[in-house]
């Protein structure tokens, strides 16, 4: 072997860092927060955002090296930061014990401020962001809140449905908002195609006091804080959900992340831990399929399109930004008829 190779490697198929059964996992570092009590961590590039319960703050921690995070900032926000979601420049965090939102302003993230808040329902417990619209779940009112946050200095919320009872997290996929209902054992689903005007289409029961939930396709993940297991819920049909297989996993489940075959869950209660999952169906050194259906794509790569890429929602870009090499339009449409907002053909920096 070399460390200096005379030419360059090589590979035929695809190389893979599958988990296996007797796997090692292992911590590789820590890093203070700067608060009390970390809630719910966000990562957005090369930055982790926590919300500080008891400290009323936000931390932004600098995980560009994972062996060596480094806290670089923290801001306040309002009484009781719970859950938080980053999308673009700004973090959404909501607030239990003020029963708000506060928008920050990330742009700098050694500098991070909060620049609005808006009253929803009472003890926001999550919340998710899709397009303009922030998505909360208010435990102690079971409802759901949609707030316009179009424009991140003047956020409102423009209308709320009710849920089952003791609602704990929020999922957005496609029309839909997901929400668990930690006091009835229950999924619910809510029609969100329109935004001022959301309705619960459909319930169905899961483990006893769900609290995470993750959607990834045609199924969503429940964790089940009182019955130590998980729930896997076929919502192919929206209108007419059914948990389909349960599977144990460590005492006290509170969190999940569904990430390619592999469910992560967090663990509560002593011991503290971290389950893994095998969700996986077919795993294939390569495909050629002339039409596919996906929930999730994960590419560990590079995308390429010979076509167009064509986003429901929003199209999010991380730092590297945007590189063409013709020129670039943007484009805007309305009311049926579209109109170029400009076009780039050459720029120099």
């Amino acid at each position: 072997g070399t460390s200096t190779p005379s030419e360059k490697l090589q590979v035929v198929g695809n190389i893979s860092n599958i988990i296996g059964v007797g796997t090692t996992i292992s911590q590789i570092a820590t890093t203070s927060v700067g608060g009390v009590l970390p809630r719910e961590v966000f990562v957005s590039g090369r930055y982790a955002y926590t919300v500080n319960e008891d400290s009323d703050s936000i931390s932004v921690i600098d995980v560009s090296n994972p062996v060596a995070p480094v806290l670089i900032a923290t801001t306040s926000v309002e009484n009781g930061p719970e859950s938080i979601y980053v999308s673009g420049r700004y973090a959404y965090v909501v607030n239990v014990g003020s029963s708000t939102i506060s928008v920050v302003d990330i742009s700098n993230p050694k500098a991070p401020v909060q620049i609005a808040t808006t009253s929803v329902d009472m003890w926001p417990y999550s919340i998710y962001v899709s397009g303009k619209y922030a998505y909360v779940i208010n435990y102690g009112s079971s409802t759901l809140s949609v707030v316009d946050i179009s424009n991140p200095s003047a956020p409102v919320q423009i209308a709320t449905t009710s849920v089952g009872a003791g609602p704990f997290s929020v999922y957005v996929s496609g029309r839909y908002a997901y929400t668990t209902n930690n006091s009835s054992n229950t999924l619910s689903v809510v029609d969100i195609s329109n935004p001022l005007a959301p309705v619960q289409i459909a319930t169905t029961s899961v483990g006893s006091a769900p609290r995470g939930l993750f959607v990834s396709g045609r199924y969503a993940y429940v964790v089940n804080n009182g019955s130590n297991d998980i729930s896997v819920v076929d919502i192919s049909n929206p209108s007419a959900p059914i948990q389909i297989t349960t599977t144990s996993v460590g005492a006290g489940p509170r969190g999940i992340f569904v990430s390619g075959r592999y469910a992560y869950i967090t663990n509560a209660n002593t011991p503290s831990s971290l389950s893994v999952i095998d969700i996986s169906g077919t795993e294939v050194s390569s495909l050629m399929a002339h039409s596919a259906e996906v929930g999730n794509i994960q590419s560990r790569n590079d995308i390429f399109a010979q076509g167009n890429i064509m986003a429901g929602t929003s199209l999010m870009v991380g730092a590297g930004g945007i590189m063409s090499n013709g020129s670039l339009s943007i484009f805007a449409s309305t009311t049926g008829s579209t109109s170029s907002i400009f076009g780039i053909d050459s720029a120099q920096t």
